[in-house]
């Protein structure tokens, strides 16, 4: 490690040091900065975190370490949005300390680079060339681009501008793309051109003969999803791990955690679809309410400091304004009845708003003892003269009032902001403890992910968290965490391997009713199945010897459940009968974990083991296992169709499940074998006609009942 990153490193609380100083190791090890290794042709490599948990601190510490290895000139890609370019610029100045001591200088800002800037650095960059010249007396650019065509155009244009009179063939440069799944890739992939962005990106990278290309979210989706052709696709993976302070999805929806109040479903359509003349909703005055409470409680308390509301009601504007009217009419109403003390209207709104909040707030599990000693009386007096202090602002972009600086969240105890598409994404909202978020959810995954402004490092105060939201929108939330946590433990192996992400054959489990991402930038041919809807695996390569021999590892495992089994109703056969019992998911999935199987297909069953693992952890599912026949003996042929190039072992059964007989009035066939909800297990023994007799396999099917509405979506390897 050298200077720059050591300075920032130490400026960190210490749980963050070591993670982040591993991490960011990891990534420059992966960066072509090393002349011996310089490979021009493997240039992109992705950085995942978790929505609000630390990305930013992830790629400033890297660009100090590259500018320890000395890295002449670090690139960020920093939004597309110039209140989030100036969130990041500020962040950046301030973490790197950028002009805050008389040491020699190691940076130096180039805020929204053109060509016309460009002579300005030209001194700056040619004291890299000075070999005699210590390292300590040579600065690194740091430029800050906003993500538009026009803002990289003019990037591009200093570079070329530079390159006139400083070798960028012979010095490496580090371009880190934040929220690269946003704009920056190929939205029009699927009408045969570039889109204006990709375009832009691609010409800078071209400027550059000598780069690594850093590209950081928090919702891979679409970066997956691209040609691995693609200049932007990923060949290595690193992931973030959040603190142990962070609450992200899985702990807001799945843990022990208050903080969902749905908003009633009557509602809803004022809430979503709000009218000038319409009164707004009691949800939202609650929420206020609870607002204003824990604001109270955080003031006394010490922290923290500031509080921040969100009002998420639509993307649309016109909404925006009619909810800063709401909010604004609400408050104000509220400070004059308090302050007039009239024993009926002040007794009233004390009683029906703000004891239902402080009785909500104390509900709160580990809910810290209440700083006010006198209890409602002294806190109702405390919002009285705290109200006047609440800054409310809409944030979208066209609102006259002033976009909100890094600088300005000091300048008030509590904040109300309300938005729609601007906070979507990258925006912070600083110590964001109350949400209001009526509006329906996203069809896409990676938005909806990333409308979590409420994930972050929030345990210290978790008992002042509380989001309002729709049923369907908890419902996809709570959903979206099984999806996530596959995808990361994905990526995770990806990471930890040093796998090349290109020969990753992609996997995504998703809610049925959600896409991983926008379908413009998607080039990748992926198969769908899903898990509710009959049978998804039926084990059919029974050629592989290790299959056969293991037949009696495999039915030492079952051998209780088999015991246990009875007869299945509705099997009318007199020769032969199924039979099943039931037990937990848990003990059937310890028992797949194991199970014998050709290396094909024991890859695909792992992946729904664990898949169906993640579902159990929520929901304890039951298992119906079936032994097909009572496990006696069925005979097999080889599939018509198996590639004649392919090796004996290699073959599959042409179909597991017998059909029906007697159009199902005897037998309703293998495949209506299977139970409504949970998970359903047959178990076959199968003999190949092919192979001597006596070897024999046991090999299963599986099915998801109707309760698993979650759905597969797998590449397609040609």
């Amino acid at each position: 490690m050298g200077k720059s990153f050591d300075d920032y490193i130490q400026s960190l609380p210490v749980e963050m040091q070591e993670p982040l100083t591993n991490t960011s190791s990891r990534i420059i090890e992966r960066c072509n900065f090393q002349l011996d290794k310089r490979n021009d042709e493997e240039q992109a490599q992705l950085v995942v975190g978790e929505v609000q948990s630390g990305k930013t601190a992830s790629f400033t510490g890297v660009a100090a370490l590259a500018r320890d290895c000395g890295v002449p000139i670090v690139i960020v890609i920093a939004g597309t949005k110039k209140n989030l370019v100036n969130q990041t610029k500020q962040r950046l100045i301030h973490d790197l300390q950028i002009g805050q001591s008389a040491s020699l200088p190691q940076w130096e800002i180039v805020d929204r680079p053109t060509k016309r800037k460009a002579a300005k650095y030209f001194e700056t960059l040619s004291n890299w060339e000075e070999e005699d010249r210590p390292f300590e007396f040579k600065s690194t650019l740091l430029l800050i681009v906003l993500k538009s065509r026009a803002g990289l155009d003019h990037a591009a244009e200093f570079l070329e501008e530079i390159s006139e009179s400083f070798e960028l063939d012979s010095h490496p440069v580090l371009v880190i793309d934040d929220e690269a799944d946003q704009a920056g890739l190929n939205n029009s992939v699927n009408q045969g051109r570039s889109s204006s962005v990709y375009s832009a990106i691609l010409r800078l990278k071209s400027v550059l003969p000598w780069h690594s290309y850093c590209m950081y979210t928090a919702t891979p989706q679409a970066n997956f999803l691209i040609d691995i052709i693609d200049e932007l696709s990923p060949t290595r993976v690193t992931l973030l791990d959040a603190g142990e302070n962070y609450l992200g999805g899985e702990s807001l929806f799945g843990e022990d955690i208050k903080y969902v109040i749905p908003i009633p479903d009557t509602e809803l359509p004022v809430a979503t679809e709000p009218d000038a003349n319409d009164y707004p909703p009691e949800s939202l005055k609650k929420a206020i309410a609870f607002f204003l409470v824990a604001l109270a409680v955080a003031q006394k308390r010490g922290f923290p400091k500031p509080l921040s509301m969100l009002v998420h009601p639509s993307g649309r504007q016109a909404h925006h304004q009619i909810y800063s009217k709401w909010t604004k009419e609400i408050v104000k109403s509220w400070e004059i009845l308090l302050r007039e003390k009239t024993d009926k209207t002040y007794s009233e709104t004390v009683s029906r708003v703000f004891a239902p909040a402080l009785r909500e707030l104390e509900s709160s599990p580990g809910f810290i003892n209440n700083p006010f000693p006198d209890g409602l009386d002294e806190i109702v007096n405390y919002i009285t003269f705290l109200i006047p202090l609440v800054r409310i602002q809409v944030e979208n972009g066209t609102s006259t009032d002033r976009s909100i600086q890094p600088e300005d969240w000091a300048k008030a105890p509590g904040w109300i902001i309300i938005g729609g598409n601007k906070l979507d994404r990258g925006f912070t909202v600083e110590q964001l403890a109350v949400t209001y978020m009526p509006r329906n959810s996203s069809l896409n995954a990676d938005t909806l992910q990333q409308r979590g402004r409420f994930f972050g490092y929030k345990r210290d105060y978790v008992d002042l968290l509380r989001g309002w939201f729709s049923t369907a929108s908890e419902e996809m939330f709570t959903d979206y965490v099984v999806h996530e946590k596959l995808m990361r433990s994905h990526l995770r192996e990806l990471d930890e391997s040093d796998a090349d992400v290109k020969l990753w054959r992609r996997k995504f489990i998703l809610p049925n009713n959600l896409r991983p991402t926008r379908d413009q930038v998607v080039a990748i041919l992926t198969n769908e199945w899903r898990l509710g809807q009959g049978f998804v695996f039926s084990q059919r390569k029974l050629y592989d010897s290790s299959v056969s021999t293991g037949y009696f590892d495999s039915y030492s495992l079952i051998e209780d459940l088999h015991k246990a089994a009875l007869p299945v109703p509705g099997d009318n056969r007199l020769d032969k009968k199924n039979y099943y019992t039931i037990c937990s998911a848990q003990t059937i999935l310890r028992i797949l974990q194991d199970w014998v199987a050709h290396p094909l297909e024991r890859k695909t069953l792992t992946d729904l083991v664990t898949t169906l693992q993640h579902f159990d952890e929520n929901r304890e599912l039951q298992a119906h296992v079936y032994f097909m026949d009572n496990l006696q003996v069925r005979e097999r042929s080889v599939a018509f169709d198996n590639d004649p190039q392919l090796s004996q072992r290699d073959w599959r059964v042409g179909n597991l499940f017998a059909g029906k007989q007697h159009s199902g009035a005897m037998y309703p066939g293998d495949t209506s074998m299977k139970a409504t909800s949970g998970i359903t297990v047959q178990i076959h023994r199968i003999h190949p006609r092919e192979l001597p007799i006596g070897q024999d396999s046991l090999a299963i099917a599986l099915a998801g009942g109707s309760d698993l509405d979650f759905k597969v979506l797998e590449e397609i390897f040609y």
